[in-house]
């Protein structure tokens, strides 16, 4: 069976009023917790002992394979942080 589905972008006007709730219910949130200091931290994957699979050639030679321990695709987190004062903290790495 098949449903109808509606799959888009909401309008300008409904993310503005999204955005607006969210700001105002975290600045709710920092005043009744009484926060001074918020920190920001964003996450990476990064691949890391890749051995590339395809070969990049004009002539189109053959790919050779190397054999290796199996974890050509292991990856790691890279992590960065910063407050809201500006400061940067060092980039960290999560295995």
């Amino acid at each position: 069976m098949r449903a109808k589905t509606r799959s888009g972008q909401a309008n300008l006007e409904q993310g503005e009023a999204a955005l607006a709730e969210f700001s105002q219910r975290i600045q709710r949130l920092i005043q009744d917790k009484n926060i001074t200091e918020l920190d920001n931290a964003d996450q990476t994957g990064i691949n890391f002992e890749y051995i590339p699979k395809h070969t990049n050639d004009s002539l189109v030679a053959k790919t050779v394979w190397i054999r290796c321990s199996g974890h050509e695709n292991d990856r790691m987190t890279a992590m960065v942080i910063g407050d809201t004062k500006g400061t940067k903290y060092s980039l960290f790495l999560v295995l």
